[in-house]
């Protein structure tokens, strides 16, 4: 059956939150920590990016694939509990959705319960609905959350006051699966921003601290007359998949884009938009970054999604009825890039949000499942992940009930694609 769908309008006690009004101060999934900017004039201006490579050889191999992929309906793969409000506090569980492993059957997903101290790091085998809780008793964990495939362990970091001796400092944990067990590797994870030597795992410091032999900050250049071109916060980077170049973007219009071949950085204007998001396509070709067209601070902001084709510099704004993108996941083809965001927002904390399908190669947009309503109750980046195969979207598909203001269960959700 369509799943129940959201209400307008309602009480300030609503439940989930509305969209943020300004960039996270978290970093995305797959970001890594950051190490923050120190302002110097002897900055660099960058030349503007022209690509200029020939796309006849990827041209084909796109165009040879098929035009669509079909959805199934959406399955119930674990309902959560019931979520109530006794006019001051809630009660239950919602969830984030963070990573498939890389055998596409297990699910690492946190549970935030709404009472202090108690969310949990969770694996799910959708094939029998075991789940294995890997980390318990938690305070914040909503920095760092990874799958270390090489050593089959979860990392997270957490805050523990009762251990440290500051009441924001977080540690860094490693679990092997037992919730009772898990391993302090780091005691400060502020340590990540140092140069200071740390004893971790190799494949978990290349994401955490990689190191470079430039400083990307120096690219904000005197560029902006009405804006600042410095911000507190560092540029932000995204990693192509095959390490060949980075994406560096941050406030107030940045977009640099690095090659590590040549060492030498490009800048993609931008027209003084900023970026909330950025995802590579899997060949590394398409760049796709979530532009945000209102200033930071507004209410209601609205987002125009851009497709970067970085083998020939043209642009690609797709045609897309969601005003707000909260969440984007590539298909393995690379020609297809699956899309959630809201379609309305009512007077209150409400929102529909929907999922779309947007051909890049065709340029093309087109509505999944219109008659279903999903997310809902998480942070953007958290609430869709498609299998490493692209054939499992695993999505948030919250129950709501007539009457009741918000949701009433954080559901979690599969869908079947098939091409």
């Amino acid at each position: 059956h369509p799943l129940p769908q959201a209400q307008t309008g309602g009480d300030m006690a609503s439940y989930p939150p509305p969209p943020p009004t300004s960039p996270p101060s978290y970093p995305g999934p797959g970001q890594g920590m950051v190490v923050y900017p120190t302002a110097t004039p002897d900055w660099i201006k960058p030349p503007t990016c022209d690509f200029n490579i020939d796309t006849r050889e990827s041209d084909e191999r796109l165009a040879g694939l098929p035009n669509e992929l079909h959805f199934s309906e959406p399955k119930v793969l674990h309902k959560g509990p019931e979520i109530t409000h006794d006019g001051t506090f809630y009660q239950g569980e919602t969830f984030d959705l963070v990573t498939w492993l890389p055998d596409n059957q297990h699910l690492l997903y946190l549970v935030d319960n709404f009472k202090a101290g108690q969310d949990r790091i969770e694996i799910m085998d959708i094939a029998t609905g075991e789940i294995q809780v890997y980390a318990h008793k938690l305070e914040d964990p909503y920095i760092i959350r990874r799958w270390l495939p090489k050593k089959e362990v979860v990392v997270y970091a957490d805050r523990k006051t009762k251990d440290f001796s500051g009441i924001d400092q977080h540690g860094l944990w490693v679990s092997t699966g037992n919730p009772d067990d898990n391993k302090l590797i780091l005691e400060d994870i502020e340590l990540l921003k140092t140069d200071k030597p740390l004893d971790l795992p190799q494949e978990l410091m290349k994401t955490l601290r990689p190191k470079f032999d430039f400083n990307p900050e120096k690219w904000r250049y005197p560029k902006y007359k009405d804006k600042q071109t410095w911000s507190n916060s560092p540029l932000s980077k995204k990693f192509r998949p095959d390490n060949s170049m980075i994406a560096f973007y941050g406030l107030p219009s940045w977009l640099f884009l690095y090659d590590v071949k040549t060492g030498k950085p490009c800048e993609v204007d931008l027209e003084g938009h900023w970026i909330s998001g950025i995802e590579w396509s899997p060949n590394g070709r398409f760049l796709m970054a979530n532009l945000v067209l209102s200033p930071p601070g507004e209410l209601h902001l609205k987002h125009q999604m851009l497709i970067l084709d970085t083998n020939t510099t043209k642009q690609y704004y797709p045609d897309l009825e969601a005003s707000y993108h909260w969440d984007f996941a590539w298909h393995p083809n690379s020609r297809h890039l699956i899309t959630l965001g809201h379609i309305t927002i009512g007077d209150a904390e409400f929102s529909i949000q929907q999922l779309a399908l947007v051909d890049v190669f065709y340029q093309k947009t087109t509505t999944i499942l219109p008659k279903y309503r999903f997310g809902g109750a998480s942070y953007p980046g958290y609430q869709m992940i498609l299998s490493n195969d692209g054939k499992l979207l695993s999505i948030k598909c919250p129950e709501r009930t007539e009457g009741i203001k918000g949701i009433v269960h954080d559901n979690m959700c599969f869908i079947q694609i098939d091409e």
